[in-house]
């Protein structure tokens, strides 16, 4: 019965790793998309709210 060795090709294993940090450093560049417009929303809303009081106020 013949040991079971492992066969590792580096050049598959380098191009796995290259994939592997494109699909992080695509999921970190999403991540932060979404950050932005979360807060861009907030930001949008709370200008629409003091608009909002100004011009309750004014009327």
């Amino acid at each position: 019965m013949e040991a079971a060795m492992a066969h590792l090709e580096l050049d598959e294993l380098h191009t796995d790793i290259d994939a592997i940090r494109r699909s992080a450093r695509r999921g970190a560049h999403a991540q932060r998309i979404r950050l932005m417009l979360a807060a861009a929303g907030l930001a949008g809303l709370g200008i629409l709210s003091i608009a909002g009081a100004l011009l309750t106020s004014a009327f």
